[in-house]
């Protein structure tokens, strides 16, 4: 039976070990691209279910000055938790969220399926959360979200009124799960040419851009019409590059450009 007033009995060598000790903020589902943290890494420090709250928490008063909203609240264990990006994407809204997640085949093994789960439910539990649900003042407990805003998760899980638009990038260097596939709408993006090449480099450049340059462009062009695999970016890195150098020494500044248009598919000699 725990002692009056709602405090913890603290097990024998428990002492003050953790107290005054606040644990670290971490991700509950995703940060960056959306990872969803193990939550046994919690419990690798302190148990939330044997850890000393902060003194004024509505887990020490035992319930009086502890429901949501309340600075007993605010002061429990959702100040260490803080959502990523997806889960902020899911929390309830009124509008439906949009989540970028940029070149997916460069994410961990296990994110295109840990999307999968949770774009095909809507929600998602935070342990830590979900096992203090059921105590007196835990049933909402307000968290951070990726922006840094507090928000209220109800009964330790996060669930959305709308599922959000989420869109997806990849350079076609990993295969994903068929069942994600399935679930995704195709779009494949060919490389810029002719109006949209000319539109970036005078964005990058300025007007006129694209005619003081038409010889890199030429080449760029000549290059990816041929199967060879050139990003972008290199013909405007280029363009930067040799516009400083002589515009007589024409062999020169070929060569240059030459030397930082290689193909991206070809083993350089």
């Amino acid at each position: 039976m725990p002692p009056e007033g709602g405090g913890h009995r603290e097990r024998p060598g428990q002492g003050d070990r953790h107290a005054g000790q606040p644990q670290p903020p971490h991700q509950a589902l995703g940060s960056g691209g959306g990872q969803q943290r193990d939550p046994g890494e919690c419990e690798q420090h302190v148990p939330v279910d044997e850890q000393r709250l902060p003194a004024g928490s509505g887990e020490q008063q035992g319930g009086p000055g502890g429901g949501p909203g309340s600075a007993a609240a605010q002061d429990g264990i959702g100040r260490y938790i803080r959502l990523g990006p997806l889960g902020t994407a899911l929390l309830p809204a009124e509008r439906p969220r949009v989540l970028l997640i940029d070149e997916l085949d460069k994410s961990d093994l296990d994110l295109p399926n840990d999307l999968l789960n949770a774009l095909e439910e809507g929600e998602f539990g935070i342990p830590e959360l979900e096992r203090i649900a059921d105590r007196p003042g835990q049933e909402q407990v307000e968290v951070l979200d990726d922006d840094g805003r507090r928000v209220p998760v109800v009964g330790g899980r996060v669930r959305c009124r709308a599922f959000p638009f989420v869109v997806m990038t990849s350079n076609g260097e990993r295969e994903f799960p068929a069942p994600l596939l399935r679930r995704c709408i195709h779009l494949d993006l060919a490389p810029p040419r002719d109006e949209r090449l000319a539109a970036m480099v005078q964005a990058h450049f300025g007007p006129g851009a694209d005619e003081r340059h038409l010889d890199l462009i030429g080449l760029f062009t000549q290059g990816t019409r041929a199967g060879e695999l050139r990003p972008t970016d290199q013909l405007l890195n280029a363009i930067f590059l040799t516009q400083y150098a002589a515009r007589e020494e024409h062999g020169r500044r070929e060569d240059i450009a030459e030397l930082l248009m290689r193909p991206l598919d070809q083993r350089q000699r």
